[in-house]
């Protein structure tokens, strides 16, 4: 299944605004894909693994156990800080 990712912030940085991704087919969930995005860019893994992550599908914010069946688009937001 392909899916458009959208990222923001410092994982803008790291991926592009925007990437097709391909999901393997043992991603069932969010976590699932974070999983296999951070094996295949470890670089990112600090970023991705953040507990204080957050993804949007539809715009509506749903935790990382939310399923990918039938999604198109999933927005990643990392924590952000500010002063």
């Amino acid at each position: 299944m392909m899916l458009e990712l959208v990222f923001y912030g410092p994982l803008a940085d790291l991926f592009g605004r925007e990437k097709n991704y391909e999901v393997p087919d043992s991603a069932a969930t969010i976590a699932d894909l974070v999983a296999a995005l951070t094996r295949q860019f470890p670089d990112a893994a600090g970023a991705l693994g953040s507990e204080r992550m957050s993804f949007a599908v539809d715009d509506q914010i749903v935790q990382a156990s939310h399923g990918l069946n039938g999604l198109k688009r999933i927005e990643f937001f990392p924590p952000v800080s500010g002063g």
